[in-house]
């Protein structure tokens, strides 16, 4: 008499069954690292956002002192570094000092001596070593994962002063963000794939100069 076979009668699995708990165990598999993506997508999101926001409040408290103590503001276009960024000079007393958009996207400051000096400078920050504002550790070092978009500076006539107003458009989003993400404007990301990290900070503001004029 043949002795039946110990691994079929045994209680053991056959190679049909293996393939199948092999095939379940893979698609659960895939479902939880599918989620498990999907959250670290958000939390990087989440983070980029935070940052960017953080860094523009940063500048715009920055801008907004620094034209209230100003009595004179200088505005021109920055075609070195795009359409959607300006040069900025505030003189004060016996120095001027200025903001411009470096090729990293960090806005960096500068002081040019009165006598003698001319701005906007048209020179290179980053050569110049001049601090960036768009972070709380003002170095000329590496970057801090973020990227100034978008710098426009409009002044407006107050009380008869040229120039007495002076509006601020800003807007910032991380680093990786590529300017094929966001819309002509630099205020917005456009609906594409490439653009689920992308995250726009855009803030806006006006201060009133102290009894300064335009140039």
């Amino acid at each position: 008499m043949k002795k039946p076979n110990s691994l079929a009668s045994g209680g053991g699995f056959s190679m049909i069954e293996l393939l199948v708990a092999m095939a379940v165990f893979s698609f659960m598999l895939l479902i939880v690292s599918t989620g498990f993506i999907g959250i670290i997508k958000i939390n990087q999101s989440t983070n980029a956002s935070r940052l960017t926001q953080q860094s523009a409040r940063l500048i715009i408290e920055t801008l907004e002192r620094n034209l209230r103590a100003s009595s004179q503001v200088v505005v021109t276009p920055d075609t070195t570094y795009g359409a959607t960024l300006t040069r900025l000079c505030l003189f004060d007393d016996s120095q001027y000092t200025e903001y411009v958009v470096d090729t990293n996207g960090d806005l960096r400051q500068g002081t040019i001596p009165s006598m003698g000096g001319t701005c906007p400078s048209q020179t290179q920050p980053i050569l110049n070593g001049w601090n960036k504002i768009n972070t709380n550790n003002v170095t000329s070092g590496a970057t801090d994962g973020v990227k100034v978009q978008r710098f426009l500076v409009t002044t407006t006539a107050v009380g008869g002063i040229d120039g007495g107003m002076v509006t601020i458009d800003l807007s910032m989003t991380g680093q990786g963000v590529q300017d094929t993400d966001l819309n002509s404007a630099k205020t917005s990301c456009l609906p594409k794939a490439g653009s689920q990290f992308c995250s726009v900070t855009t803030l806006t503001t006006t201060a009133v100069l102290r009894g300064g004029t335009q140039r």
